[in-house]
């Protein structure tokens, strides 16, 4: 029984002293022995989502849907002993974000800015050097960025920075990386904050702070937009799809050439059937003559404008269609031209047969049709 004794006081006293929290980076005050954390504190896990309604990446909206964490967070504020001085542990407080201390006129505080979330403070109330604390923190972080500096922790501008990395190393576009589910780890830093009064005959009514900072482990959850295309793509959602070359196309006919506006025997000139019809119309006296030709070579007959003038001039007119006289008129033309033709050739050789033609005769006859042209 009497070895029962020693170890009973050694449980009952080390119920009554604080065990040391070896997690995080203290920062004490002068009259702060340790401020300690002795739960264990979890990871905390954030949902992001886009709640855009549109399928454009530019026009994502990201948000935190997950509701806001809270951390149970228990430990010790143990204040020191001093022969000539009283202290007591008096409040404890979660921050979370950059807390650092700093002397006032009152003791030493912790320094406003740099915290983004807070749990409410903590009275410990009874006049103890050590005391225990319960502290409800919520961590209470902005669900949306609309970019510039964010002073505090921002699950959406962790999202976005990871994005504008992502197209930046080229590992694809914007919506390559908003439509896959992923987790992002990363850490935000919980400042357990305890204040002991100080109070001596030189120093009365003093405030001294003290904190430990531990790094609580972050997921955040993305939750991908299988929706979300990139508006280049040709035939993507919502836009209009760029038409395909002609070459691309099996029934596509090559495009018709304009012909220049010049003179084309086989297009400008009309058939014989159409000329020999003209005759005795006024295309033949010097009027338009309107024949069908095929312009643009595309088998459509379109009317082809042709001054009278120019048909007659044609040289393949009068040799294949000699102009035909009248009986009187090639009588009197006949004549004159053997008149001529007599007169050149000489007429005082007789004939050696009149009932034969001769060469002279063949002669005079050819150039006088020659001459009167019929």
């Amino acid at each position: 029984m009497k070895t029962l004794v020693p170890l009973l006081a050694g449980a009952t006293l080390s119920t009554l002293t604080p065990v040391p929290a070896f997690a995080g980076i203290p920062v004490m005050s002068f009259a702060v022995h340790d401020v300690s954390v002795t739960s264990n504190v979890p990871a905390l896990n954030v949902s992001v989502r886009n709640q855009s309604a549109s399928t454009d990446p530019a026009q994502r909206d990201l948000r935190v849907v997950s509701p806001t964490p809270v951390l149970n967070v228990t430990g010790q504020v143990w204040c020191k002993s001093f022969q000539n001085a009283h202290t007591r542990a008096d409040a404890a407080q979660i921050l979370f974000g950059n807390a650092n201390l700093h002397s006032t006129p009152d003791g030493v505080d912790v320094h406003p800015i740099g915290t983004w979330s807070h749990s409410p403070m903590a009275a410990l109330g009874a006049d103890e050097e050590l005391r225990n604390y319960n502290i409800q923190a919520p961590v209470a972080f902005p669900d949306h960025w609309g970019g510039g500096i964010s002073l505090g922790f921002n699950p959406v501008r962790e999202v976005e920075e990871r994005l504008e990395n992502y197209v930046q190393n080229g590992a694809g576009s914007e919506a390559d990386f908003l439509r896959v589910d992923d987790v992002f780890e990363t850490t935000i830093t919980m400042n357990a904050v305890g204040w002991c009064e100080y109070d001596s005959q030189n120093l009365s009514d003093k405030r001294y702070a003290g904190l430990r900072r531990i790094e609580v482990p972050v997921h955040i959850f993305y939750h991908g937009d299988p929706d979300l295309e990139d508006q280049s793509a040709v035939g993507s959602a919502g836009t209009v799809q760029a038409q395909q070359p002609a070459r691309g196309r099996r029934d596509a006919s090559p495009p018709r050439r304009q012909n220049p506006a010049r003179r084309d025997d086989r297009r400008a000139r009309p058939d014989r059937d159409d000329r020999t019809a003209g005759r005795g119309t006024d295309a033949g006296r010097g009027g338009v003559h309107v024949a069908s030709g095929d312009v643009d070579g595309d088998g459509r007959g379109e009317g082809l404008l042709v001054p009278a003038v120019q048909r007659q001039h044609e040289p393949e007119l009068s040799r294949d269609e000699p102009r035909q006289c009248s009986a009187f008129e090639g009588a009197v033309r006949r004549e004159a031209g053997n008149f001529v033709s007599n007169w050149i050739l000489g007429s005082d050789r007789p004939r050696r047969d009149s009932g034969r033609q001769s060469s002279r005769d063949r002669l005079v006859e050819d150039t006088v049709d020659r001459m009167v042209s019929c």
